[in-house]
């Protein structure tokens, strides 16, 4: 009941940022995540996104080090409308600002 009720809270603007990195990146490390949020630490908010069931952690054992890579959920891309991680990756790739006419998301 615990788990239920943290997941269905709001998300930060944090939260949703770190969401759409791996979602763009498909399964990124710790480190790719925070080179993407300008060297911001996140253990702690990945860990808190990891026991809400929005992101998943595992080793990558053909990387140099085994790191622990980030995947979206079901539940995170529920969340964020869409059902599979192909269709949240076309939409990201088919949002673009007006200002430079390029994506607002980059890997």
């Amino acid at each position: 009941r615990v788990t239920t009720l943290e997941v269905q809270q709001a998300l930060t603007s944090e939260a949703l940022e770190v969401l759409v990195i791996v979602g763009v990146l498909s399964a990124p490390t710790r480190r790719d995540i925070e080179d993407r949020r300008r060297g911001e630490d996140c253990d702690s908010l990945l860990a808190r996104m990891c026991r809400r069931g929005l992101l998943v952690k595992t080793r990558d054992d053909t990387l140099r080090g085994d790191p622990n890579v980030y995947r979206l959920t079901a539940v995170a891309l529920g969340a964020m409308g869409h059902a599979t991680l192909e269709s949240f990756q076309a939409w990201c790739r088919s949002q673009r600002n007006p200002v430079t006419d390029g994506p607002r998301w980059s890997d």
